[in-house]
């Protein structure tokens, strides 16, 4: 059998920068990161400190070649740990974020897996 993929939106892997914090709780000490990958959908970054499965962040993620921001509610679906310094990709899904950026995102993936 093969595998079947479950994603409802295209993954682009392109460095977006992201700033993140806790909904609810201090801010980290490094708050900014590169995604590692990113869809309409959620995206993966790297972290310096352990969150936790299910923790809300928010998240303002800085698209490339534009003045755009994009303001969004992530909930962590997954962590792994990369090395013993200490730092974890973190798999983050969107939860509220509004429905024209999203279509926007969606686009702008679409076109830069194209070029």
């Amino acid at each position: 059998m093969g595998t079947h993929e479950r994603r409802k939106y295209i993954r682009l892997e392109y460095p977006f920068l992201v700033k993140y914090k806790p909904h609810v709780g201090p801010v980290p000490e490094n708050d900014l990161s590169m995604t590692k990958n990113i869809s309409a959908g959620g995206i993966l970054f790297e972290v310096k400190e352990r969150l936790n499965i299910s923790e809300v962040l928010d998240l303002v993620i800085d698209v490339p070649s534009s003045d755009k921001l994009i303001e969004a509610t992530g909930k962590v679906l997954r962590i792994g740990k990369l090395d013993s310094k200490g730092r974890y990709d973190v798999g983050v899904k969107f939860i509220d974020i509004a429905k024209g950026d999203m279509e926007w995102l969606e686009k702008h993936v679409k076109f830069l897996i194209c070029l």
